[in-house]
């Protein structure tokens, strides 16, 4: 039994069908939302970052990309990693790869229940984008400003950094399961990031 858990880009069709079926658990089957509005045809084209422990999908996130912002969507995990730090090493996973790609902030959408979570991980309401209801739920817009890297992927990079596989760009990193069990007090009434 592996003793760590992997973080990494989505690259094979193995590996994107595990995070669909940690997403039809999560959203579908737990929250209950319409599997034609969680599985909206933005999978294609977006990238997908996930933690994988002894071949199974635990958490994932999905990046979409538009101008000069990232959208951060789909952030899901198993409820056995909801009181760790596992989303936050998959957030930081992927401020770490658009900030890379030059990108200099991330757009995001979280419940109000979550929104001190998402806080602490240096996002912040945003008034670029109404307050919406979806699913009895109500979702504040949120941001984030990235620092940016002293070396990112630019025009002026080499052929072969642009055109690497976009899971080489930061590579696989590892984290020891029992580093990502520290519990998370946010607030003992709020809910954790999912």
């Amino acid at each position: 039994m592996d003793r760590e858990i992997k973080i990494s880009i989505v690259s094979s069709q193995c590996d994107f069908d595990l995070v669909m079926d940690l997403r039809r658990k999560v959203f579908v089957e737990e929250m209950g939302i319409d599997e034609k509005l969680e599985f909206d045809g933005n999978d294609f084209s977006a990238t997908q970052i996930y933690a994988k422990l002894n071949g199974k999908a635990v958490a994932c996130l999905r990046i979409r990309y538009f101008g000069n912002f990232a959208k951060f969507e789909r952030m899901a995990l198993l409820p056995e990693f909801r009181k760790t730090t596992l989303a936050t090493e998959v957030m930081n996973y992927g401020f770490e790869l658009v900030a890379k790609k030059g990108f200099k902030s991330v757009r995001a959408a979280c419940e109000k229940e979550l929104l001190t979570r998402w806080e602490e991980l240096g996002f912040k309401k945003s008034n670029l984008a109404p307050i919406k209801i979806n699913h009895n739920m109500v979702i504040f817009p949120i941001e984030k400003n990235l620092s940016q890297p002293n070396k990112q992927i630019n025009l002026n990079s080499h052929l072969a950094e642009i055109t690497q596989k976009e899971e080489k760009i930061i590579g696989e990193k590892k984290y020891p399961l029992s580093n990502l069990f520290v519990p998370l007090f946010v607030n003992k009434n709020k809910k954790h990031l999912t």
